[in-house]
């Protein structure tokens, strides 16, 4: 269950941060610290830094190693959810999530299918799908095979998929029974325009909302008559198989082919349903909105909580056309909100969020070197619960928290939201801190170690072990009192120590400030 109970020091504390870093000067590219840009373009496009990362970056143009990500082959993750796993199959798919987000190469394509999937929601906890990992695996290899493609196709293929079905009530809706006065089912009519394509009012380019001149009143992107012939356009569609791996099919019986009207589009009488589906999707792909509503969602999810509306104008035209008239590509837009001044931290307003939990973990792991020492990493399901996150674990369709989530009076008195921030309470950042320094004492399970051999050797060179820290837990970006604070506690702790509480000590310093917890 979703922890709705936000802790008031946490809340204060963080959002403190997260204001300040928000309302700062303009950054040139001489005055921004180059480590800091490098740690940021990495923070945004992975799951966290490594040094071997970081090398690699620093010999290449950011561009460039976006088109590289971007033509490496996908890591799929039914291919490491086939191989043996000693427990249950929705523990093997979360560790298998895991274990690719950690170990990777194609890591861009991880974190856009990861973002993808917090907005064509499906969860575990819907429908039938706790049963159906088989399913859950299959529809989250859709998300990473077209993370790069065209977000038509994407709503194709998920609005096909078993697993979409099931979890938003497609699977099964017919047409009106004019007998028992049963009416096709309205669930994913409604979603997919309010949450996966439109949204609920209608925006401009920069993603701000249209309002009535007459009444004051946001203009509504859709009806309720809406909703309703669009369901009718959604019926007839059955499962193929009982693991949801195979795309539904059609009981041409159960379909409406009467004609239908949607946001003022005539859908004429006598189609089949999978040409309705696709006009269906012709019709949202077509939409004014469609650009602007998905390019700020990507945009919270890869950058920055609050783009200005002219950074989503921008990404915003991209979505619209790659420069080649075609709309939808995906590709073009995530290179877009990637390259752009305002994500580089070249503009008068910081890229910055609050790190998503499991994003935290990732970062931890990453940065501390975690190597496999088995064929399959088994600790997932305890991360994600720790968490309070995984993927395809969110309450419901609305994912783990909304993308105008403000936390306190602060945040509605500048404007500001924090999405994270209704997932990320006191208790979730106790139990990450908790863990973590646990990790570091444990240094190893049966599945892995944790590579802190270096660490070690520099127990008694203090200023070149607070430069280690730095550089994997930080990327180079720690700040001078931070790292101040981990030379205090390194110069005032006894002579005669346990190497093993010592680092312990000096990491737990360094991960349970804010740093830490915020991507700029």
């Amino acid at each position: 269950m979703r922890r709705q109970k936000q802790n008031e020091i946490s809340c204060w504390v963080l959002g403190f941060v997260a204001m300040l870093l928000f309302f700062v000067g303009p950054v040139s590219a001489d005055e921004d610290d180059p480590d800091r840009a490098i740690a940021r373009f990495i923070y945004q496009t992975t799951f966290g830094p490594t040094p071997e990362l970081l090398k690699q970056v620093e010999q290449i143009s950011y561009q460039d190693w976006i088109t590289k990500q971007i033509l490496l082959p996908p890591t799929f993750h039914s291919d490491l959810y086939s191989t043996p796993f000693n427990k249950g199959a929705q523990a093997n798919r979360e560790n298998a999530w895991y274990q690719i987000a950690l170990t990777a190469d194609d890591q861009l394509r991880q974190r856009a299918a990861y973002a993808l999937s917090q907005i064509l929601v499906v969860s575990r906890y819907g429908g039938i799908l706790s049963s159906k990992p088989d399913g859950l695996t299959n529809y989250y290899d859709l998300l990473v095979e077209h993370a790069f493609g065209n977000y038509r196709d994407l709503l194709l293929h998920t609005a096909k998929h078993p697993v979409m079905g099931n979890y938003l009530s497609m699977m099964g809706s017919a047409k009106e029974n004019t007998v028992t006065g049963a009416l096709p089912d309205e669930n994913f009519a409604r979603e997919l325009m309010q949450l996966f394509t439109i949204g609920l009012y209608q925006l401009n380019l920069d993603g701000s909302v249209k309002f009535d001149q007459e009444t004051g009143q946001p203009l509504a992107t859709y009806s309720q008559t809406d909703i309703q012939e669009l369901a009718r356009a959604l019926t007839g569609w059955n499962m193929s198989d009982t693991a949801f791996v195979k795309p539904m099919r059609v009981i041409s019986n159960r379909h409406d082919t009467g004609e239908k009207t949607v946001l003022g589009t005539t859908i004429p009488a006598g189609l089949t349903a999978d040409e309705e589906l696709n006009r269906v999707v012709d019709i949202l792909m077509a939409h004014n909105n469609i650009g602007p509503f998905v390019s700020k969602l990507l945009i919270q999810r890869f950058v920055t909580s609050n783009p200005t509306p002219e950074y989503v104008s921008r990404v915003a035209s991209v979505f619209n056309n790659n420069g080649e008239g075609v709309k939808g590509d995906l590709s073009a837009v995530i290179k877009a909100l990637l390259l752009d001044d305002e994500a580089r931290g070249l503009t008068t307003h910081r890229p910055m969020k609050i790190k998503e939990p499991i994003l935290v973990l990732t970062n931890f792991h990453r940065a501390a070197g975690l190597t496999l020492t088995a064929s399959r990493y088994d600790g997932a399901v305890t991360l994600m619960n720790i968490a309070n996150q995984g993927p395809m674990r969110s309450p419901s369709v609305f994912n783990f928290y909304s993308p105008d989530y403000q936390p306190s009076s602060d945040f509605v008195f500048t404007g500001m939201v924090s999405p994270e921030y209704e997932l990320f309470d006191w208790s979730v950042y106790s139990e990450l801190v908790d863990f973590m320094l646990y990790s570091v004492r444990k240094e190893s399970d049966a599945t892995y170690t944790l590579d802190m051999d270096e660490l070690y050797s520099l127990l008694d060179n203090h200023p070149a072990l607070v430069e280690a820290i730095d550089t994997r837990f930080f990327a180079k970006t720690a700040s001078a009192e931070l790292k101040q604070l981990m030379l205090d506690v390194l110069d005032n702790y006894q002579t005669n120590y346990v190497p093993k509480t010592k680092l312990a000590l000096v990491i737990f310093t360094a991960i349970s400030g804010s740093e830490f917890y915020i991507q700029d």
